[in-house]
């Protein structure tokens, strides 16, 4: 249940949900272990500003192939872009997508 809320306010934009949620996805703690999503949320975190998920992030980076690495920075770089860009579409039209895989519609 703990997740769930976590995973809400990461999925919001904040670092420190993004953080915990990534060492969650590291650690199998809560969720099961998945290093590609692991490495996306401390990635976030990572650029959101909080520190602690640099080291962490690089930690993960070492469980990963080079095509699960693409993949995490692909994803991480589209969420990033999606949360950036001007408002120019209507509130209605707009899916952003979402680190877990699923679009979230807005």
């Amino acid at each position: 249940e703990a997740a769930k809320w976590l995973k809400l306010a990461a999925e919001q934009g904040y670092g420190p949900a993004q953080y915990e949620l990534g060492l969650i996805y590291r650690s199998g703690y809560g969720l099961p272990t998945d290093h590609v999503q692991s490495y996306i949320w401390l990635n976030l975190a990572a650029a959101a500003g909080i520190q602690q998920a640099v080291t962490a992030r690089d930690e993960v980076l070492r469980a990963l192939s080079s095509k699960q690495l693409a993949q995490a920075q692909k994803i991480s770089r589209e969420w990033l872009a999606a949360r950036t860009k001007p408002e120019t579409r209507k509130e209605t039209d707009r899916v952003e997508p979402s680190p877990s895989g699923t679009n979230s519609y807005r």
